[in-house]
């Protein structure tokens, strides 16, 4: 348990209660379950703003890895 209390939906800006919106979304879609503690880490990023923004921009960037272009992938065996 964290000594640091999350930010609940209410207290929220309108940017971390996009990124919670989107978040819990896409983990449901992801994970077929909806579960409140998946959103923890984002409930005390947002206490900093600019956190939670370099943070979804780091996610957002991570998921895009697996993408190479064609002209880097190796020929098929």
């Amino acid at each position: 348990m964290s000594r640091l209390i999350g930010v609940c939906d209410r207290d929220a800006g309108p940017a971390a209660k996009i990124a919670f919106f989107s978040t819990r979304r896409k983990l449901a879609k992801l994970t077929g379950l909806q579960t409140a503690a998946m959103l923890e880490p984002l409930r005390m990023y947002a206490h900093i703003p600019r956190l939670l923004s370099a943070y979804g921009r780091l996610e957002q960037a991570e998921s895009k890895l697996d993408m190479l272009s064609p002209r880097i992938r190796p020929w098929p065996n």
